[in-house]
């Protein structure tokens, strides 16, 4: 009964284009799945390769751990380490 009242409503509307109109509805929803299954083949093909070795990356693409002050060193407004003033002590 649903189906009827919506045909009836979409004839009303869209007249002697409806058929158009669903064609084009139709090429849409197919268009639309087609590139949901691209999007999963890639992500399922990025899943599937092996991460690369880290000591063979270069170092500024390698995972950064806590203990790395690799950063610091190119940052100057990083925080320093107690001690280490990078500086002689200024005579005052």
């Amino acid at each position: 009964m649903e189906w009827l009242v919506l045909l009836l409503i979409g004839l009303l509307l869209f007249g002697r284009r409806l058929p158009e109109v669903g064609a084009n509805i139709a090429k849409t929803i197919v268009g639309f799945k087609r590139e949901i299954n691209n999007v999963n083949a890639q992500v399922d093909e990025a899943a599937s390769k092996p991460e690369p070795d880290e000591k063979a990356l270069p170092r500024d693409q390698r995972a950064v751990s806590q203990g790395d002050t690799w950063q610091d060193e190119q940052n100057p407004y990083a925080p320093k380490p107690a001690g280490d003033s990078g500086s002689a002590p200024a005579n005052g």
